[in-house]
């Protein structure tokens, strides 16, 4: 199962909760999504078929890792993992201490990359679409774009 690439800017209430895009919504297996740590302070979402998917994969990539490494790992995406449900009007609401992690103020951006869904806070998002393209550049000419 394949989630839509794309971008919304959206809005997170007082209660943490965030509206997810009728876009994303569309065609996801049931009501429930995995919600975790990701990386530049971002959350990744994930659809239940998705998540058994990733987190067995990681699983079996760490094997190699040494010991202290496999740890990080697990408490940086394994461990916070928490099942979130939709309510009848498409919201999730995201637990403090990923919106802690997050630094989710009222405006955030959710971006999906065609397997996972992100939530970004949208000033956290802007920054790093900058330092992307102070970078982009140099990458696409390594791989001769």
């Amino acid at each position: 199962m394949s989630i839509p690439t794309g971008l919304k800017f959206i809005s997170c209430d007082d209660k943490g909760r965030i509206s997810i895009p009728s876009l994303f919504r569309e065609g996801m297996p049931g009501n429930t999504l995995i919600i975790t740590k990701g990386l530049k302070r971002c959350l990744w979402l994930y659809p239940m078929d998705e998540w058994s998917n990733f987190s067995d994969q990681m699983v079996s990539k760490m094997e190699p890792l040494r010991l202290k490494e496999r740890d990080y790992m697990r408490h940086r995406f394994i461990i916070p993992a928490q099942e979130l449900e939709f309510d009848k009007l498409g919201r999730v609401a995201v637990p403090q201490s990923l919106r802690d992690f997050a630094g989710l103020n009222k405006e955030c951006a959710v971006a999906s990359n065609g397997e996972r869904m992100e939530i970004w806070d949208s000033q956290v998002y802007n920054d790093y679409q900058d330092e992307i393209e102070e970078n982009l550049e140099n990458v696409v000419e390594e791989i001769g774009l």
